[in-house]
């Protein structure tokens, strides 16, 4: 028997480990496959179908304009519009691939969302991420002052800003509503299940790090063009780090429905405060 599976899936046999009320009883319950499939398919799969729409994309704008140079290529595939377009496409194809293979648990996770707990704990632990947001805010504006630099965002940060001006509405839909089913079920789901069935501190610790890096950008560490964008991307890294435990918490104590709630009221609060005049 599974030993997060409340039932044994051939004979219905209830559980019998006392541990499985607590510790798994609000979680998705996967095979350990899916669970690997979950998180492979949305930390790997973004990134292989973003490189395809944007060749595609290029290949559009290469029809469209047979006089471009590699300049003028370039420079419109690094526009907010065009990123833009490739991050729609993107969430929106892992999406629907994430929503067939999970298809047997849909019932675990619309059914808790008929309840009021988890509408209320998803947006108790959004106005939680907010206030511990604003309070290392502004640590790290002292700390941005101390080290002389101009407090700022990190790459994630700006990218997101300027696609949300460029396509407001779009952005609000992929970016709100889509990205965070697809981020809970790679790394809640996913993730989060399959690092539980080993420990759950290593589960808590290895999702929240995992979710905070992958809004690092990388290319700081060896890219001549981000010089002295490192230490902005590291005083940055806590606030994600910390949201990505936060998302782990609720999703443990009050299942996909709360932590899928909590994900997507910050992000479209997020882009409400990009879209508001300065």
């Amino acid at each position: 028997m599974d030993p997060v599976a409340p039932k044994c899936p051939h004979c219905q046999a209830e559980n019998p480990d006392p541990k499985l009320k607590t510790a798994y009883l609000h979680q998705v319950v996967a095979p350990t496959w899916k669970q690997i499939v979950f998180f492979l398919v949305g930390l790997l799969g973004l990134n292989v179908v973003a490189v395809i729409s944007q060749i595609i994309l290029q290949l559009v704008y290469e029809a469209g304009n047979p006089g471009a140079t590699a300049i003028d290529i370039q420079n419109y595939l690094n526009s907010p519009t065009a990123l833009m377009i490739v991050n729609a496409i993107t969430y929106g194809n892992i999406a629907i691939a994430l929503g067939l293979i999970i298809w047997n648990q849909w019932p675990q996770i619309l059914r808790p969302m008929k309840r009021w707990q988890p509408y209320v704990a998803g947006l108790v632990t959004f106005v939680a991420i907010i206030a511990a947001e604003m309070l290392y805010n502004q640590f790290a504006n002292l700390l941005f002052k101390a080290i002389g630099i101009t407090p700022q965002g990190n790459t994630n940060q700006s990218s997101l800003v300027e696609m949300t001006h460029a396509m407001p509405a779009l952005s609000l839909f992929i970016l709100g509503f889509i990205g965070p089913f697809v981020e809970e079920v790679t790394y809640r789901v996913g993730l989060f299940g399959f690092l539980g069935r080993i420990n759950k501190v290593v589960a808590y610790l290895g999702c929240a790090l995992v979710f905070g890096f992958i809004h690092f950008n990388w290319t700081a560490l060896w890219n001549p063009a981000y010089q002295g964008q490192l230490l902005v991307e590291l005083i940055n890294l806590p606030p994600y780090i910390g949201a990505g435990a936060a998302f782990c918490f609720v999703y443990d104590r009050w299942g996909f429905g709360a932590s899928y709630v909590a994900h997507s009221i910050n992000n479209v609060f997020s882009i409400a405060m990009m879209l508001i005049p300065e």
